[in-house]
Parts: structure tokens; C-alpha cells; sequence
């Protein structure tokens, strides 16, 4: 937990690095999902938004679409939508 008087930091750090950069696809992970996209249709649901700074969010978002594309250049972006919902 990062304390209060920190989170602007924080965030400021964040959104300066592109935290997929430092991702390891799993051994076998791109040609299992490829074989499930082949036999079902995939559905990559993921959130990418910090409530804190909602506008830099979307810094994220492109770098999550960009690593998916690099990475499982297989996938069908069909669409990015943004949602706000609350779970009880």
C-alpha cells in the first residue's frame, strides 16, 4: 500500500514507464490462446483505469493494445469500450 502523501508520485513514475515493456509471455501461452481462438471465440476482457487519474489512463490502454497486438498478432480487436460500473 503506497501512502496518501506518495500517490502523486507515484502516478507521476507510473505513467512515464510502459510497465508492458517489462512483461514475459508465459512458455507455451501465445500458441494455447492461438489454439483457443481457432476453436472458440476469444474474449480478452481487462481493465486498465486508475479512478485516481482517469484522463492518463488511457496511456495504459494503448500501451495494453500494443502489447497484445506485438505479442498475439493472431487477436481481432473488435472493440475498446470503457466502462464505469460498481460490484457489490
Amino acid at each position: 500500500v503506497i501512502p496518501k502523501e506518495f500517490m502523486i508520485d507515484f502516478y507521476e513514475y507510473f505513467f512515464t514507464k510502459n510497465m508492458y515493456d517489462y512483461c514475459k509471455i508465459n512458455d507455451n501461452a501465445y500458441e494455447v490462446i492461438k489454439e483457443l481462438n481457432e476453436k472458440y471465440k476469444l474474449i480478452i476482457a481487462t481493465a486498465y483505469t486508475f479512478k485516481e487519474d482517469i484522463i492518463n489512463s488511457g496511456i495504459i490502454l494503448k500501451q495494453k493494445y500494443d502489447f497484445l497486438l506485438k505479442n498475439f498478432d493472431f487477436l481481432i480487436i473488435y472493440s475498446v469500450s470503457a466502462y464505469s460500473f460498481n460490484v457489490l
